[in-house]
């Protein structure tokens, strides 16, 4: 990563903290899973191109730890059956029930992302 790439970031993460984060934030979610299963997580961060790099690198992450446990022969296979809804804006409080916005807050807070189940 670039020098002005980290400290794009770290302008972009103190520019959120100041903010409030609260129910009514614009969140950026995208969801990932295998065939025709339930997505195995959400990714929700605060910016779409944040979500669409998680993105991206957990897909490759979920596809190495199949062929390290040989749920698939061959690579293009895995990558053929792992699936992402694509990166989508939506307000904090419709994609998270009302229990779990604390948590929420906390994690888009620091370290910028939260995984949803």
């Amino acid at each position: 990563m670039t020098t002005a790439k980290i400290i794009a970031e770290r302008l972009e993460h103190r520019k959120i903290k100041k903010g409030s984060l609260g129910p009514d934030t614009t969140v950026y979610v995208s969801a990932i899973w295998w065939g025709d299963n339930d997505p195995i997580y959400r990714i929700v961060t605060l910016s779409a191109k944040k979500t669409e790099q998680l993105v991206k690198r957990n897909t490759k992450l979920e596809i190495q730890s199949a062929m390290e446990e040989r749920a698939y022969e061959k690579k293009w296979i895995a990558e053929a059956n792992i699936h992402n809804n694509g990166v989508h804006s939506f307000k904090l409080k419709d994609v998270v029930f009302p229990n779990e916005i604390p948590e929420a807050i906390q994690h888009l807070s620091d370290p910028g992302v939260w995984y949803a189940d």
